[in-house]
């Protein structure tokens, strides 16, 4: 079976396998249909006689994905002049940073996509924080347990100003990275810790922020939320304060290796073909290496070892499958295993244009997380990431026995089926004038949820109801 990729010209590479043209093969000098590169001469009469050609994944040598063609859309942004897909230096590094010398490393270029994932063995990271490492022990890691010092609505204007002036700060801190510019992890810093300290207050305040603003699709929002999750998360594990500050930060830059890659082919409006998917897979490589090459001044070796790891190992799987390495759980750090459930969780709940979905509510999202554990994810880390967003998750939606529809707005943490809500909607499903807040730990318990309802249930739009 064919796997086919479009590619330009220049991209042309002794080894590859051209089965089709931008023309009928009768209009060229080729005397078959399919042609095996084999001399540069091949690779001069082919940029003769057309503008791009196809060439077969299964019988010859893969392409760079700088060459791979979408339509007329590259998947690589070059408003960067000064990095090409691999980061600034023209070489793929080994993502731990260590103060050894590094290895000699390999020109990408002439690289496959393939080539991004590691064919050695796996080699752990020995200057992780004592909060991080490999052990699958979760217990232990607890230092302190936090509670809620602020009620709420006292804590919801602050939420929404810090999120705000972070948001802000993020957008500045995009605009460089696509320029090339170096990241100044320092900058932000000061409002992380505020973003921090505002969860630790409550976390239920900033969640809910989180949620209306992640209904408008960008990625500004994405990134703050799996910053708040990724925090929050920590908080209900109790963890050590400093290592919730940087799992906080790593939240933030799980995806900033995506602004490596063409603003056109991050917004297809289509699902990505294999090869497409392979060079989307590559943001995890330059998340890592704008890391590496950021300004750190306040960051000692461990922080940032933790926060490299974290970000390399998102999207590996305690099952191996996984992506870039393929590690198994016992291979993935802590703090990247907290940060694989998360991005999934808020990537099912935001918008994927690129897949043609509109985003799951929070209900039927923890089901899909709770669904993946033993597979795809750590049991016990599972278990208590239900246990930190609750059975119906803030911005919820639910229909009450009664016939009322609600949204969740806080999760009790005594009893996560007994949520904090406000009614939007009477029992015959007619829009409330006044919105009712009800807290139902505080209530009969015949007033109760009935069932969680999908995103836009009824002609809801949440992002127009609520205005944060």
């Amino acid at each position: 079976m064919k796997k086919e990729v479009k590619i330009e010209l220049a991209g042309l590479k002794i080894g590859m396998y051209v089965s089709r043209l931008d023309r009928p093969w009768i209009e060229t000098p080729f005397l078959l249909e399919g042609l095996l590169v084999e001399s540069i001469k091949d690779i001069n009469d082919l940029k003769k006689a057309c503008k791009y050609v196809y060439v077969d994944l299964m019988r010859g040598r893969e392409p760079h994905p700088k060459s791979i063609l979408t339509g007329d859309i590259p998947l690589i942004n070059f408003q960067d002049k000064s990095i090409n897909p691999f980061g600034k230096k023209r070489n793929v590094q080994t993502r731990r940073v260590s103060k050894k010398k590094q290895q000699k490393k390999t020109p990408a270029r002439d690289q496959p996509v393939e080539s991004v994932k590691s064919k050695s063995a796996h080699k752990r990271n020995q200057k992780l924080s004592e909060y991080n490492g490999y052990e699958e022990d979760i217990a232990g890691r607890r230092k302190q347990d936090y509670s809620v010092e602020k009620s709420f609505d006292d804590e919801l204007k602050t939420a929404s100003k810090v999120y705000e002036k972070l948001g802000s700060k993020f957008q500045a801190v995009e605009i460089d990275i696509k320029k090339g510019n170096q990241l100044n992890l320092d900058i932000l810093t000061i409002d992380i810790k505020a973003l921090t300290e505002s969860i630790m207050r409550n976390p239920f305040a900033m969640s809910w922020v989180a949620h209306i603003k992640s209904l408008k699709d960008s990625t500004v929002s994405r990134a703050l939320s799996s910053s708040i999750w990724c925090c929050t998360f920590a908080r209900h594990l109790g963890l050590e304060k400093s290592a919730i500050d940087t799992l906080t930060l790593g939240g933030l830059l799980l995806d900033i290796g995506k602004h490596k890659l063409s603003p056109k082919f991050l917004k297809l409006p289509r699902s990505l073909t294999a090869a497409e998917f392979r060079v989307m897979q590559m943001h995890v490589n330059f998340s890592v290496d704008i890391i590496k090459e950021a300004s750190r001044e306040s960051f000692n070796i461990n922080q940032y070892n933790d926060l490299i790891e974290m970000v390399a190992d998102h999207h590996e799987r305690a099952d191996a499958s996984g992506y870039p390495e393929n590690l198994k759980n016992e291979d993935i750090s802590f703090f990247g295993r907290i940060a694989g459930i998360v991005d999934s969780f808020d990537a099912m709940t935001s918008k994927r244009s690129n897949e043609g979905l509109e985003s799951m509510s929070p209900n039927h999202a923890v089901n899909e997380i709770y669904n993946l554990r033993c597979s795809q994810f750590q049991l016990e880390l599972v278990q208590q990431f239900v246990l930190t967003v609750g059975i119906y998750p803030t911005g919820s939606l639910v229909e009450m026995k009664t016939g009322e529809v609600g949204v969740v707005i806080a999760v009790n943490p005594s009893n996560r089926l007994r949520p904090r809500l406000k009614l939007i909607l009477d029992k015959n499903k007619q829009s409330l004038p006044v919105y009712q807040e009800i807290d139902l730990e505080k209530l009969k318990n015949d007033v109760a949820i009935s069932h969680g309802l999908a995103q836009g249930a009824f002609g809801l739009d949440m992002s127009t109801l609520f205005n944060q």
